[in-house]
């Protein structure tokens, strides 16, 4: 890799880290979301506050796809408005670090929802070993 994309990859790391900075909400209403998804598992499979140890892995991953899908929503949305997507397009060599820098930081955001839903379903389903669960959680991302 040359200089002249680590550099490009680096301030377009840093301007998706500076509108996520701006825009709190979506941070917040993910961690909501993700909140709400495990305490809607919780309630509809959980008997006596206890689940099947199979039953958990799933849960974490569809609260990552179910905000995965929402964010993935409003990643390209700063950039749809100001219509610099068009721009982009004439400047040679910016397309793959723009796009990497996105990947990036949406996938660092699906590890951090991931780990939040498994705190929380560790929490709430009186998991007797959770570290074990841990592993198998995220075996897929390593």
């Amino acid at each position: 890799m040359s200089a002249p994309f680590l550099s490009c990859l680096k301030v377009f790391c840093k301007k998706e880290l500076i509108l996520a900075s701006r825009t709190r909400d979506s941070l917040l209403s993910v961690v909501f979301f993700s909140f709400l998804t495990v305490l809607v598992f919780h309630f509809g499979f959980s008997k006596e506050g206890q689940i099947h140890a199979s039953f958990i892995t799933a849960f974490i991953f569809l609260a990552t796809l179910f905000w995965g899908t929402l964010r993935l929503n409003q990643t390209f949305e700063p950039e749809r408005e100001g219509k610099v997507s068009e721009a982009l397009k004439l400047i040679p060599h910016v397309a793959l670090p723009f796009y990497l820098s996105k990947f990036l930081f949406n996938f660092v955001f699906i590890i951090f929802i991931g780990a939040f839903s498994l705190v929380l379903v560790l929490l709430l389903f009186n998991v007797p070993d959770p570290l074990q669960y841990m592993e198998v959680a995220y075996r897929p991302f390593l």
